[in-house]
């Protein structure tokens, strides 16, 4: 399983592209995921539609139940993390 990192986490826009809405990938991004014109990205979200994950051409490289546990016990122990962050 891969691990996402700060390092790894990128940055986009979302723009008004006629009726629809898209997202602007950075020239860093597309060349990580060596990606062109008319590739397809599968976009997957956990249960609490937080975290968005695409994946080129279905090879998902990460275990969506594995976040979506880690997001249930973050969400359960919420306060008890603000209070031992103090």
């Amino acid at each position: 399983m891969n691990v996402i990192t700060n390092r790894r986490r990128k940055k986009t826009s979302v723009v008004q592209i006629g009726n629809s809405l898209g997202l602007i990938l950075s020239k860093e991004l597309v060349k990580s995921l060596k990606l062109k014109k008319g590739d397809s990205l599968e976009i997957l979200l956990d249960s609490g539609n937080q975290i968005l994950i695409l994946s080129k051409n279905g090879k998902l490289t990460v275990d969506i139940d594995f976040i979506n546990k880690v997001n249930e016990f973050t969400d359960k122990y919420k306060e008890d993390f603000k209070r031992l962050a103090m």
